[in-house]
């Protein structure tokens, strides 16, 4: 590990260890770890949370429940990184029927006519497929005995930013398209203006929670960027503004539960949605039980790990069913 720029020994490391912690772990103990996880991994990226005072982890924290915290993170890390890829998928269906009413090959299905941006987006598009630097298009050429890369082709292998920046660019009859095929009906109230808005957050709150996930981030101490805040107005106009999480003065905060619930009305599809509310409804249930919660020697629950409460998780399913079943 490295400190301020220089590599740690394997003596300072272990101070660094137990300078962090309020029980001293042994020396085997924390090699054992070592052995198995990277310091950085498991110690770090819990400022600010419940489970750390004055820049040490609170009594009764040991590396074992600490390896669990990190076990926790990471598979509700994973949960959240696949509904993003899902959105992801969802973007890009809706792309492809759009942009493929464009023509066949990229100088016309690209053509800057097309788009209310005449500058990077398109550029950067043209350049990916000119440097194909994985050889997919190649291969693909080669394969199919053609001179071009058509658009469902390309778009499927467009990054997720690089979707959402291409959505943005596409004049207002498109986007109206695809917005009003992806949204809930629920959302049906609302402009085609506050309903790109709307579009337009859900996917950088999606874009920003899978980027930092993707890269290490814990879940635990994560601070969003994108403020979804702004939809408080049009979410009100629809009725469900009451059933998201707010700050003491009010605020809609960018958290695990009101991503759920942003993406409820980000699909029209009930099994998704329900699949969805099962799946992280069952993560919290599942181990804040006595049997399997391991933060029992501290008095907490995943609930309160993770910043969301029972309420939150009534309050999805009563929306869910409010938009789904009702």
């Amino acid at each position: 590990m490295q400190n301020n720029g220089k590599t740690l020994k394997k003596s300072e490391l272990i101070e660094k260890f137990n300078s962090k912690m309020n029980e001293a772990p042994s020396e085997v103990e924390i090699k054992a770890y070592l052995s198995k996880i990277t310091y950085s991994d498991l110690m770090m990226g819990y400022e600010n949370t419940i489970i750390k005072e004055h820049d040490k982890f609170i009594s009764n924290i040991d590396l074992d429940m600490l390896y669990q915290i990190y076990w926790l993170d990471i598979t509700l890390s994973d949960l959240l990184l696949k509904y993003t890829l899902e959105i992801e998928k969802l973007l890009k269906a809706q792309l492809i029927s759009v942009i493929s009413n464009f023509g066949d090959t990229p100088e016309r299905y690209l053509d800057v006519r097309k788009y209310t941006n005449k500058g990077g987006t398109l550029r950067k598009i043209n350049q990916y497929i000119l440097d194909d630097r994985d050889g997919l298009f190649g291969l693909f050429l080669n394969q199919h005995e053609i001179t071009y890369i058509p658009s469902w082709f390309l778009i499927q292998h467009l990054t997720f930013g690089a979707s959402i920046n291409l959505f943005s660019i596409l004049k207002s009859p498109q986007k109206n398209q695809i917005v009003n095929s992806i949204l809930s009906t629920a959302v049906g109230p609302l402009s085609n203006d506050e309903k790109k808005e709307l579009v337009r957050s859900i996917l950088a709150f999606a874009l920003e929670l899978r980027n930092k996930s993707a890269h290490g981030t814990k879940l635990l101490g994560i601070n969003f960027v994108e403020d979804i805040n702004t939809l408080n107005g049009m979410l009100s106009k629809l009725g469900i503004d009451k059933y998201l999480k707010k700050s003491s003065k009010g605020v809609i905060i960018a958290n695990i539960s009101n991503f759920v619930i942003l993406v409820l009305l980000f699909s029209n599809i009930p099994l998704f949605a329900a699949n969805m509310v099962n799946e992280f409804s069952y993560f919290f249930k599942q181990n804040s039980t006595d049997e399997n919660n391991i933060l029992t020697p501290i008095n907490k629950t995943p609930y309160e790990l993770f910043n969301v409460s029972k309420d939150d998780f009534y309050n999805i399913q009563k929306l869910f069913s409010i938009l789904y079943v009702e």
